[in-house]
Protein backbone atom coordinates (compact mmCIF):
# COMPACT_ATOMS: atom_id res chain seq x y z
CA UNK A 1 0.00 0.00 0.00
CA UNK A 2 2.38 2.08 0.78
CA UNK A 3 4.43 1.07 -2.51
CA UNK A 4 1.31 2.38 -4.14
CA UNK A 5 1.19 5.80 -2.45
CA UNK A 6 5.15 5.79 -3.21
CA UNK A 7 4.17 5.19 -6.94
CA UNK A 8 1.54 7.37 -7.36
CA UNK A 9 2.99 9.94 -5.76
CA UNK A 10 6.11 9.53 -8.58
CA UNK A 11 3.47 9.88 -10.94
CA UNK A 12 2.14 12.63 -9.75
CA UNK A 13 5.39 14.03 -9.64
CA UNK A 14 6.62 13.14 -13.12
CA UNK A 15 2.59 14.30 -13.88
CA UNK A 16 3.68 18.14 -13.04
CA UNK A 17 7.48 18.23 -14.25
CA UNK A 18 5.68 17.21 -18.04
CA UNK A 19 2.70 19.69 -17.42
CA UNK A 20 5.37 22.56 -16.20
CA UNK A 21 7.66 21.28 -19.63
CA UNK A 22 4.54 21.47 -21.29
CA UNK A 23 3.45 25.05 -19.52
CA UNK A 24 6.78 26.06 -20.47
CA UNK A 25 7.32 25.00 -23.45
CA UNK A 26 3.61 26.88 -24.54
CA UNK A 27 4.98 30.12 -23.43
CA UNK A 28 8.61 29.15 -25.29
CA UNK A 29 6.34 28.43 -28.27
CA UNK A 30 4.02 31.65 -27.21
CA UNK A 31 7.40 33.80 -26.71
CA UNK A 32 8.48 32.52 -30.12
CA UNK A 33 5.40 32.92 -31.83
CA UNK A 34 5.46 36.71 -30.35
CA UNK A 35 9.02 36.81 -31.04
CA UNK A 36 8.31 35.60 -35.01
CA UNK A 37 5.00 38.19 -35.01
CA UNK A 38 7.07 41.04 -33.79
CA UNK A 39 9.98 39.75 -36.31
CA UNK A 40 7.32 39.88 -38.73
CA UNK A 41 6.39 43.13 -37.85
CA UNK A 42 9.60 44.47 -37.77
CA UNK A 43 10.19 42.94 -41.82
CA UNK A 44 6.84 44.66 -42.46
CA UNK A 45 8.19 48.12 -41.08
CA UNK A 46 11.64 47.19 -42.62
CA UNK A 47 9.58 46.60 -45.77
CA UNK A 48 7.51 50.16 -45.60
CA UNK A 49 10.43 51.75 -44.67
CA UNK A 50 12.13 50.21 -47.28
CA UNK A 51 9.04 51.17 -49.42
CA UNK A 52 10.02 54.90 -48.45
CA UNK A 53 13.13 55.02 -49.18
CA UNK A 54 12.60 54.10 -52.44
CA UNK A 55 9.55 56.29 -52.68
CA UNK A 56 12.26 58.81 -51.17
CA UNK A 57 14.89 57.89 -53.75
CA UNK A 58 12.61 58.17 -56.49
CA UNK A 59 11.08 61.91 -55.21
CA UNK A 60 14.90 62.99 -56.00
CA UNK A 61 14.63 61.37 -59.53
CA UNK A 62 11.57 63.00 -60.50
CA UNK A 63 13.04 66.56 -59.00
CA UNK A 64 16.45 65.91 -61.19
CA UNK A 65 13.87 64.99 -64.37
CA UNK A 66 12.32 68.16 -63.86
CA UNK A 67 15.67 69.69 -63.58
CA UNK A 68 16.52 68.46 -67.05
CA UNK A 69 13.73 69.32 -68.95
CA UNK A 70 13.98 72.41 -67.15
CA UNK A 71 18.23 72.41 -68.39
CA UNK A 72 16.93 71.38 -72.26
CA UNK A 73 14.89 73.93 -72.43
CA UNK A 74 17.15 76.51 -71.70
CA UNK A 75 19.55 75.11 -74.36
CA UNK A 76 16.48 75.09 -77.00
CA UNK A 77 16.38 78.66 -75.56
CA UNK A 78 20.33 79.94 -76.08
CA UNK A 79 20.29 77.43 -79.31
CA UNK A 80 17.05 80.00 -80.71
CA UNK A 81 18.60 82.87 -79.61
CA UNK A 82 21.93 82.40 -81.39
CA UNK A 83 20.41 81.39 -84.20
CA UNK A 84 18.58 84.72 -84.44
CA UNK A 85 21.41 86.51 -83.29
CA UNK A 86 23.63 84.93 -86.35
CA UNK A 87 20.73 85.64 -88.68
CA UNK A 88 20.30 89.47 -87.66
CA UNK A 89 24.21 89.50 -88.11
CA UNK A 90 23.69 87.64 -92.39
CA UNK A 91 21.38 90.01 -92.14
CA UNK A 92 22.89 93.06 -91.32
CA UNK A 93 26.01 92.28 -93.65
CA UNK A 94 24.01 91.60 -96.45
CA UNK A 95 22.91 95.63 -95.67
CA UNK A 96 26.47 96.47 -95.73
CA UNK A 97 27.40 94.30 -98.69
CA UNK A 98 24.72 94.17 -101.48
CA UNK A 99 27.20 91.79 -103.61
CA UNK A 100 25.95 89.28 -101.13
CA UNK A 101 22.91 89.20 -103.33
CA UNK A 102 24.51 88.31 -106.50
CA UNK A 103 26.21 85.55 -107.72
CA UNK A 104 29.76 83.76 -106.28
CA UNK A 105 32.18 84.81 -108.85
CA UNK A 106 33.27 81.02 -109.15
CA UNK A 107 29.84 80.14 -109.81
CA UNK A 108 29.59 83.55 -112.53
CA UNK A 109 29.59 81.08 -115.49
CA UNK A 110 28.70 84.34 -117.97
CA UNK A 111 30.35 84.73 -121.28
CA UNK A 112 32.79 87.62 -120.65
CA UNK A 113 33.69 89.58 -123.39
CA UNK A 114 35.50 92.26 -121.48
CA UNK A 115 36.25 93.40 -117.95
CA UNK A 116 37.27 97.23 -116.37
CA UNK A 117 38.47 98.35 -113.48
CA UNK A 118 36.77 101.71 -112.40
CA UNK A 119 36.87 103.58 -109.59
CA UNK A 120 33.64 105.34 -107.72
CA UNK A 121 34.02 108.82 -106.05
CA UNK A 122 35.27 107.34 -102.87
CA UNK A 123 37.83 106.02 -105.05
CA UNK A 124 37.15 102.66 -104.52
CA UNK A 125 38.06 100.09 -107.22
CA UNK A 126 34.94 98.21 -108.80
CA UNK A 127 35.44 95.26 -111.67
CA UNK A 128 32.44 95.73 -114.61
CA UNK A 129 31.87 92.79 -116.59
CA UNK A 130 30.44 93.60 -120.32
CA UNK A 131 29.01 89.97 -120.83
CA UNK A 132 26.54 88.27 -123.26
CA UNK A 133 23.95 85.25 -123.34
CA UNK A 134 24.02 85.71 -127.74
CA UNK A 135 27.38 87.75 -128.96
CA UNK A 136 28.07 86.88 -132.35
CA UNK A 137 31.44 87.16 -133.96
CA UNK A 138 32.83 87.30 -137.16
CA UNK A 139 35.07 88.83 -139.97
CA UNK A 140 34.04 91.75 -141.82
CA UNK A 141 34.19 91.05 -145.44
CA UNK A 142 33.77 94.10 -147.50
CA UNK A 143 34.65 97.47 -146.21
CA UNK A 144 32.11 100.85 -145.70
CA UNK A 145 32.54 103.47 -142.86
CA UNK A 146 32.36 101.72 -140.26
CA UNK A 147 34.20 98.92 -140.98
CA UNK A 148 37.00 98.06 -142.86
CA UNK A 149 37.66 94.37 -144.43
CA UNK A 150 38.90 91.84 -142.30
CA UNK A 151 38.02 93.82 -139.25
CA UNK A 152 36.73 91.63 -135.95
CA UNK A 153 33.20 92.36 -135.67
CA UNK A 154 31.30 91.71 -132.38
CA UNK A 155 27.46 91.69 -132.48
CA UNK A 156 24.75 90.64 -129.46
CA UNK A 157 23.07 91.74 -126.64
CA UNK A 158 25.39 92.90 -123.91
CA UNK A 159 24.91 93.17 -119.95
CA UNK A 160 26.84 94.20 -117.05
CA UNK A 161 27.75 92.84 -113.98
CA UNK A 162 29.37 94.85 -111.27
CA UNK A 163 31.73 92.88 -108.44
CA UNK A 164 32.88 95.37 -105.24
CA UNK A 165 35.72 95.56 -103.82
CA UNK A 166 37.22 92.31 -102.52
CA UNK A 167 33.67 91.03 -102.64
CA UNK A 168 33.46 87.16 -103.44
CA UNK A 169 29.92 87.77 -105.26
CA UNK A 170 29.03 89.50 -109.20
CA UNK A 171 25.88 91.10 -109.02
CA UNK A 172 24.22 91.35 -112.75
CA UNK A 173 22.96 95.27 -112.97
CA UNK A 174 19.92 96.32 -115.05
CA UNK A 175 21.80 98.72 -117.63
CA UNK A 176 22.42 97.14 -120.87
CA UNK A 177 23.39 97.53 -124.12
CA UNK A 178 20.75 96.30 -126.70
CA UNK A 179 21.52 95.02 -130.36
CA UNK A 180 25.51 96.79 -130.22
CA UNK A 181 28.05 96.12 -132.30
CA UNK A 182 31.67 96.55 -131.92
CA UNK A 183 34.66 96.81 -134.47
CA UNK A 184 37.81 95.34 -132.01
CA UNK A 185 40.19 96.95 -135.07
CA UNK A 186 39.13 100.34 -133.78
CA UNK A 187 37.83 101.85 -130.07
CA UNK A 188 34.86 99.60 -129.12
CA UNK A 189 35.13 100.60 -125.89
CA UNK A 190 37.85 102.79 -122.83
CA UNK A 191 37.62 104.24 -119.60
CA UNK A 192 38.65 108.04 -118.73
CA UNK A 193 40.13 108.67 -115.59
CA UNK A 194 38.21 110.71 -113.75
CA UNK A 195 36.48 111.36 -109.95
CA UNK A 196 34.59 108.95 -110.25
CA UNK A 197 35.76 107.10 -113.49
CA UNK A 198 33.76 106.88 -116.70
CA UNK A 199 33.63 103.93 -118.96
CA UNK A 200 32.30 104.64 -122.62
CA UNK A 201 31.39 102.16 -125.52
CA UNK A 202 31.24 103.16 -129.65
CA UNK A 203 29.56 101.56 -132.46
CA UNK A 204 29.72 103.08 -135.82
CA UNK A 205 26.00 104.19 -137.32
CA UNK A 206 27.20 105.74 -140.45
CA UNK A 207 29.76 108.22 -141.85
CA UNK A 208 28.75 111.16 -140.28
CA UNK A 209 27.35 109.32 -136.42
CA UNK A 210 29.88 107.05 -134.59
CA UNK A 211 27.21 106.84 -131.39
CA UNK A 212 29.01 106.63 -127.34
CA UNK A 213 27.21 105.94 -124.14
CA UNK A 214 28.97 106.20 -121.01
CA UNK A 215 28.97 104.72 -117.06
CA UNK A 216 29.83 105.82 -113.88
CA UNK A 217 29.78 103.64 -110.93
CA UNK A 218 28.06 105.31 -107.86
CA UNK A 219 26.43 103.77 -104.34
CA UNK A 220 27.39 100.31 -105.76
CA UNK A 221 25.54 100.10 -108.59
CA UNK A 222 26.39 100.59 -112.94
CA UNK A 223 24.59 103.77 -114.20
CA UNK A 224 24.14 105.17 -117.23
CA UNK A 225 24.95 109.04 -118.22
CA UNK A 226 21.79 111.02 -120.25
CA UNK A 227 22.99 113.39 -122.31
CA UNK A 228 20.53 116.03 -123.53
CA UNK A 229 21.49 115.58 -127.86
CA UNK A 230 21.71 112.39 -129.03
CA UNK A 231 25.36 113.52 -131.29
CA UNK A 232 27.28 111.05 -133.18
CA UNK A 233 31.34 111.22 -131.84
CA UNK A 234 34.28 111.18 -134.08
CA UNK A 235 36.48 111.65 -131.24
CA UNK A 236 36.68 110.22 -127.93
CA UNK A 237 35.66 112.27 -124.94
CA UNK A 238 38.92 114.31 -123.12
CA UNK A 239 38.82 115.62 -119.77
CA UNK A 240 39.88 119.23 -119.65
CA UNK A 241 39.08 119.46 -115.65
CA UNK A 242 36.37 120.55 -113.12
CA UNK A 243 34.34 117.61 -114.06
CA UNK A 244 34.20 119.22 -117.68
CA UNK A 245 35.07 117.10 -121.15
CA UNK A 246 35.15 118.56 -125.32
CA UNK A 247 34.69 116.19 -128.10
CA UNK A 248 33.93 116.96 -131.67
CA UNK A 249 31.96 115.22 -134.35
CA UNK A 250 32.17 115.87 -138.08
CA UNK A 251 29.41 116.12 -140.75
CA UNK A 252 30.16 115.63 -143.87
CA UNK A 253 26.67 116.42 -145.30
CA UNK A 254 27.06 120.12 -144.27
CA UNK A 255 30.89 120.50 -143.88
CA UNK A 256 30.60 121.46 -140.52
CA UNK A 257 32.76 120.66 -137.05
CA UNK A 258 31.43 120.45 -133.98
CA UNK A 259 33.27 120.88 -130.81
CA UNK A 260 31.16 120.73 -127.87
CA UNK A 261 32.24 121.21 -124.24
CA UNK A 262 30.19 119.60 -121.75
CA UNK A 263 29.75 119.61 -118.02
CA UNK A 264 29.47 116.25 -115.95
CA UNK A 265 26.78 116.36 -113.18
CA UNK A 266 27.60 113.56 -111.24
CA UNK A 267 24.39 113.52 -108.39
CA UNK A 268 22.31 113.24 -111.87
CA UNK A 269 24.21 111.21 -113.74
CA UNK A 270 24.07 113.25 -116.72
CA UNK A 271 26.16 115.59 -119.09
CA UNK A 272 25.19 119.69 -119.88
CA UNK A 273 25.98 121.69 -122.90
CA UNK A 274 28.33 124.25 -121.47
CA UNK A 275 29.84 125.60 -125.01
CA UNK A 276 29.56 124.81 -128.68
CA UNK A 277 31.63 125.78 -131.65
CA UNK A 278 31.10 125.31 -135.07
CA UNK A 279 33.66 125.84 -138.18
CA UNK A 280 31.99 125.47 -141.56
CA UNK A 281 32.58 127.43 -144.88
CA UNK A 282 35.35 129.79 -144.47
CA UNK A 283 36.15 127.97 -141.05
CA UNK A 284 35.91 124.89 -142.02
CA UNK A 285 39.39 123.87 -142.49
CA UNK A 286 40.04 125.60 -139.24
CA UNK A 287 37.84 123.37 -137.77
CA UNK A 288 39.62 120.01 -139.25
CA UNK A 289 43.13 121.51 -138.08
CA UNK A 290 41.34 121.92 -134.68
CA UNK A 291 40.57 118.07 -134.77
CA UNK A 292 43.72 116.65 -136.24
CA UNK A 293 45.60 118.76 -132.88
CA UNK A 294 42.67 117.45 -130.89
CA UNK A 295 43.87 114.02 -131.66
CA UNK A 296 47.30 114.51 -131.54
CA UNK A 297 47.79 116.82 -128.51
CA UNK A 298 46.89 115.74 -125.05
CA UNK A 299 46.30 118.92 -123.61
CA UNK A 300 44.65 121.14 -126.65
CA UNK A 301 40.84 121.78 -126.64
CA UNK A 302 39.10 124.33 -128.44
CA UNK A 303 38.65 127.34 -125.97
CA UNK A 304 37.53 129.93 -128.44
CA UNK A 305 36.67 130.21 -132.00
CA UNK A 306 38.84 133.20 -133.18
CA UNK A 307 37.62 135.95 -135.47
CA UNK A 308 39.84 135.77 -138.38
CA UNK A 309 39.35 137.64 -141.41
CA UNK A 310 40.26 135.74 -144.36
CA UNK A 311 42.94 137.23 -147.16
CA UNK A 312 40.24 138.52 -149.46
CA UNK A 313 42.50 138.27 -152.58
CA UNK A 314 43.12 134.33 -152.42
CA UNK A 315 38.84 134.31 -151.67
CA UNK A 316 37.98 136.42 -155.12
CA UNK A 317 36.80 134.84 -158.05
CA UNK A 318 39.34 137.02 -160.02
CA UNK A 319 42.27 134.58 -158.64
CA UNK A 320 40.36 131.54 -159.70
CA UNK A 321 40.03 133.08 -163.14
CA UNK A 322 43.37 134.13 -163.10
CA UNK A 323 44.29 130.45 -162.51
CA UNK A 324 42.66 128.87 -165.40
CA UNK A 325 43.78 131.16 -167.62
CA UNK A 326 47.66 130.12 -166.78
CA UNK A 327 47.74 133.62 -164.86
CA UNK A 328 48.93 134.28 -161.36
CA UNK A 329 46.74 136.98 -159.91
CA UNK A 330 47.19 140.24 -162.39
CA UNK A 331 51.12 139.34 -163.38
CA UNK A 332 51.53 140.10 -167.44
CA UNK A 333 53.31 136.15 -167.76
CA UNK A 334 51.11 133.55 -168.07
CA UNK A 335 52.04 130.02 -168.37
CA UNK A 336 53.88 128.48 -171.97
CA UNK A 337 54.38 132.08 -172.70
CA UNK A 338 57.83 131.69 -174.67
CA UNK A 339 60.97 133.53 -173.60
CA UNK A 340 61.35 136.08 -176.10
CA UNK A 341 57.79 137.06 -174.97
CA UNK A 342 58.75 137.41 -171.60
CA UNK A 343 61.59 139.69 -171.81
CA UNK A 344 59.87 142.25 -174.43
CA UNK A 345 57.02 142.63 -172.23
CA UNK A 346 59.14 142.39 -168.82
CA UNK A 347 62.99 143.26 -169.86
CA UNK A 348 65.66 141.87 -169.24
CA UNK A 349 65.56 139.46 -165.73
CA UNK A 350 67.14 140.51 -162.56
CA UNK A 351 69.21 137.16 -162.24
CA UNK A 352 69.18 134.04 -163.92
CA UNK A 353 70.05 131.07 -162.05
CA UNK A 354 70.73 127.78 -164.70
CA UNK A 355 69.43 124.71 -164.08
CA UNK A 356 67.25 125.88 -160.94
CA UNK A 357 65.64 122.02 -160.34
CA UNK A 358 68.99 120.21 -161.88
CA UNK A 359 69.55 119.89 -165.52
CA UNK A 360 66.71 121.15 -167.99
CA UNK A 361 64.77 124.21 -166.01
CA UNK A 362 66.50 127.64 -165.55
CA UNK A 363 64.26 130.15 -163.17
CA UNK A 364 64.24 133.87 -164.27
CA UNK A 365 64.08 136.20 -161.11
CA UNK A 366 62.26 139.78 -161.38
CA UNK A 367 61.27 142.00 -158.85
CA UNK A 368 57.72 140.86 -157.88
CA UNK A 369 57.30 137.73 -160.22
CA UNK A 370 59.79 134.93 -161.08
CA UNK A 371 59.62 132.16 -163.66
CA UNK A 372 60.80 128.71 -164.29
CA UNK A 373 61.62 127.88 -168.38
CA UNK A 374 61.90 124.72 -169.66
CA UNK A 375 65.36 124.47 -171.74
CA UNK A 376 63.99 121.68 -173.95
CA UNK A 377 60.49 123.81 -175.49
CA UNK A 378 61.56 127.54 -174.32
CA UNK A 379 58.74 128.30 -172.56
CA UNK A 380 57.23 129.29 -168.80
CA UNK A 381 55.97 125.98 -167.13
CA UNK A 382 56.15 127.91 -163.42
CA UNK A 383 55.43 131.32 -162.71
CA UNK A 384 56.45 132.74 -159.06
CA UNK A 385 54.85 135.62 -156.75
CA UNK A 386 56.24 137.25 -153.81
CA UNK A 387 53.92 136.96 -150.78
CA UNK A 388 52.31 141.00 -150.78
CA UNK A 389 50.99 140.43 -154.55
CA UNK A 390 48.59 138.25 -152.61
CA UNK A 391 48.15 139.72 -149.62
CA UNK A 392 50.69 137.74 -147.44
CA UNK A 393 48.29 135.10 -146.32
CA UNK A 394 48.42 133.01 -143.39
CA UNK A 395 48.43 129.48 -143.69
CA UNK A 396 45.34 128.96 -141.86
CA UNK A 397 43.90 131.55 -144.35
CA UNK A 398 45.04 129.37 -147.46
CA UNK A 399 43.81 126.20 -145.47
CA UNK A 400 40.19 127.61 -145.02
CA UNK A 401 40.20 128.87 -148.55
CA UNK A 402 41.51 126.08 -150.72
CA UNK A 403 40.77 123.37 -148.81
CA UNK A 404 42.83 119.82 -147.83
CA UNK A 405 46.13 120.16 -149.35
CA UNK A 406 46.94 117.63 -152.08
CA UNK A 407 50.41 117.06 -150.33
CA UNK A 408 52.34 119.33 -147.30
CA UNK A 409 55.45 118.70 -145.66
CA UNK A 410 59.09 120.29 -145.58
CA UNK A 411 61.21 120.26 -149.30
CA UNK A 412 64.14 118.08 -149.81
CA UNK A 413 65.03 121.55 -152.41
CA UNK A 414 64.92 124.17 -150.47
CA UNK A 415 63.99 122.90 -146.91
CA UNK A 416 60.89 125.60 -146.67
CA UNK A 417 57.42 124.13 -145.85
CA UNK A 418 55.49 123.27 -149.05
CA UNK A 419 51.45 123.06 -149.11
CA UNK A 420 50.30 121.82 -152.76
CA UNK A 421 46.58 122.37 -153.83
CA UNK A 422 45.33 120.96 -157.38
CA UNK A 423 43.36 123.97 -158.96
CA UNK A 424 40.86 122.85 -161.96
CA UNK A 425 44.30 121.53 -163.98
CA UNK A 426 46.76 123.48 -161.96
CA UNK A 427 48.98 122.76 -159.37
CA UNK A 428 49.03 125.68 -156.69
CA UNK A 429 52.16 125.92 -154.19
CA UNK A 430 52.26 128.18 -151.30
CA UNK A 431 55.80 128.28 -149.52
CA UNK A 432 56.51 128.65 -145.67
CA UNK A 433 59.41 129.32 -143.61
CA UNK A 434 57.33 127.08 -141.09
CA UNK A 435 53.90 125.11 -140.81
CA UNK A 436 51.36 127.53 -139.14
CA UNK A 437 53.18 130.75 -140.10
CA UNK A 438 52.80 133.56 -142.85
CA UNK A 439 53.53 132.52 -146.54
CA UNK A 440 56.89 133.15 -148.23
CA UNK A 441 55.62 132.70 -151.91
CA UNK A 442 53.50 131.15 -154.22
CA UNK A 443 53.60 129.46 -157.59
CA UNK A 444 51.67 127.71 -160.06
CA UNK A 445 52.42 125.84 -163.10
Amino acid sequence: MALKKYSWGIICILFLVAGCQETETDEIAALSEDNTSESNEEVILSEDNSSESKEDAAQPEENNSGSNEDGSQLEDNNSENDENEEQQKNEANKEEDPSEDGIAIEEFEADIREEFLVHNREGEPYTVYLFSDNEKEFTQEDTWVGAEAGDTITEGNYQFALRAPESKFVEVQSESLDNWTFNHNRMPYYTLKNDPDLLFFQQDMASNIVETVGFMVDEGELHSISYPDLHGNSSTYKSIGDQQFQHYWYNNQSGTWTFQTIQLNVPNYSFEVKETFEFSGDDFYMGEDYASRFNSEAEFFVEEKPDVQYNSLLNDEFFENQLVQGYLMDSELHLGQIVEDVEAELGPALAVELNFYGPGADYYIYEDYSYLVSQEENHVIEIATRPHIIGNPHYKDVRNIFGKPTSEGFSELDFYYHVDFNVFDRRLTFIFEEKNSEALGVSVK
